[in-house]
């Protein structure tokens, strides 16, 4: 034989129900440690984002900040401003060189237009030059024969 239905609930009677099974969750000691630990967890997640970001943008402001040598190809050059108006920039290479007063994205607009450039009537690649006797510094090409200043520039060394 079957056993006798279950009475229907009425729909207040179920939320009662609900909300006293809810009462009795918030109580219970396992509840309340999952949610410690929940909280935890979305706490050290959240210290991890950040850390993440706070170093994605440094990552970000360094190679904003960088400019690779043109002559060496290799190693970043350092840029300090002199206070007199003038930037010295130098590379491990052993150029070091003053120059007026620039950041670093100015440094890099200037080679990069002069690079593009060149580019656009020459596939070789271009070298660099710092003149001395011109105070200069120079694209030079020898498969299109040509020198462009870049920027103004003493040589230091």
């Amino acid at each position: 034989e079957r056993p006798p239905a279950a009475p229907e609930l009425t729909e207040r009677e179920i939320e009662l129900l609900l909300k006293d099974l809810q009462e009795a969750m918030r109580e219970d000691p396992m509840y309340q440690q999952c949610l410690r630990y929940e909280k935890e967890e979305a706490e050290a997640i959240e210290i991890e984002v950040e850390g993440y970001l706070k170093d994605q943008k440094k990552a970000a402001g360094q190679i904003e900040a960088e400019v690779i040598c043109p002559f060496c190809r290799k190693w970043n050059w350092n840029i300090a401003n002199t206070g007199r108006r003038t930037s010295i920039v130098s590379c491990r290479c052993g150029l070091k060189i003053e120059t007026p007063m620039a950041k670093p994205e100015v440094f890099r607009k200037f080679l990069a237009e002069a690079i593009g450039g060149h580019g656009t009537t020459c596939f070789k690649p271009p070298s660099f030059l710092a003149c001395r006797h011109r105070q200069q510094l120079l694209l030079c090409c020898k498969a299109c024969r040509i020198q462009r200043k870049i920027f103004d520039c003493r040589v230091l060394c």
